[in-house]
């Protein structure tokens, strides 16, 4: 088991150029990449929101010989200092109309040539709903959504996710990648059910979870680690967690070792970091090792 670190968590504290050097003194395994290249910055910038209105940006649907040029830079960067990169994450919104499900297409188009540009196998999956909403500004896009949660969903809403996932699993390239689901709540994929339907109604071998166990434990009433990895550990290619995993509610001290038990080889990565944030995360891999050695 490997433990990553999301540039989300750091944004507006370090740039990810800048803290590559950190994880790998520290001890990390990989950097998680959110969010795209701003037009115009003079050295590669990914934001939370990945100019995710990106077929205003770049017309077509297919990455430009520039942006894939900046985004090798970062991964020439990880290289050197050891990282994987073992996620990219953008936001798609297959739930509030027509325009939005066409440009979310594009996305997923344009993060497929980034992912095997960069040898990265997982893109970061979301539906719609709370934060997939966004508004020009500033140069960069900025969450701007409702909360959309499962037990609210419409028919015509859940069609457009549907349809949404089957068709950006059968884009071209979507065979060399796997969308991993992510579980939030306010979303489509607030809940076990709703997550499993979105895999079994979509039906692609490469559509899988990203689980956020805080997103269940203990939001959801009556859920426990044990039945959450007993329905979801199948589909599950990488975690999010938040700092202070010692602690947590989750119960990290009997989850992790039980990741390990049932197989999971993948990558448990920072999302939430509590301030001062880089001193937390220097810190958080500490326990995470003496954690998976046992």
């Amino acid at each position: 088991m490997k433990l990553s670190v999301t540039t989300l968590g750091t944004l507006k504290v370090i740039s990810p150029e800048n803290l590559m050097p950190k994880l790998e003194q520290w001890g990390y395994d990989g950097i998680e990449l959110w969010g795209g290249d701003l037009p115009g910055s003079e050295h590669t910038k990914w934001y939370q929101d990945d100019s995710v209105r990106i077929a205003d940006v770049y017309p077509g649907d297919r990455a430009t010989q520039q942006e894939l040029d900046r985004i090798m830079e970062l991964k020439a960067l990880a290289d050197k200092h050891n990282l994987e990169i073992p996620m990219i994450s953008n936001y798609f919104d297959f739930i509030a109309g027509k325009q939005r499900w066409e440009e979310s297409i594009v996305i997923a188009s344009r993060y497929i040539e980034y992912a095997q540009a960069m040898g990265v196998r997982l893109i970061r999956t979301m539906t719609g709903g709370y934060g997939s909403g966004f508004k020009a500004g500033e140069g960069i896009a900025h969450a701007a959504g409702t909360e959309v949660p499962s037990s609210k969903m419409t028919d015509e809403q859940w069609e457009g996710v549907i349809s949404g996932l089957k068709a950006v699993t059968s884009l071209p390239g979507a065979d060399k990648v796997v969308f991993a689901i992510e579980t939030h709540r306010g979303r489509p994929e607030d809940s076990i059910e709703s997550i499993l339907k979105e895999i079994n109604d979509t039906g692609a071998s490469n559509l899988k979870v990203l689980l956020q166990p805080n997103q269940f434990i203990p939001r959801i009433p009556g859920m426990t680690a044990q039945k959450m990895l007993d329905e979801l550990f199948e589909h599950t290619v990488h975690l999010h967690v938040r700092t202070g995993m010692k602690d947590s509610e989750v119960g990290w001290d009997w989850l992790l070792p039980e990741l390990m038990k049932r197989g999971y080889g993948g990558y448990v990565s920072l999302e939430g970091i509590v301030e001062p944030k880089l001193q937390s995360i220097e810190q958080e891999v500490k326990w995470f090792k003496q954690a998976t050695a046992k």
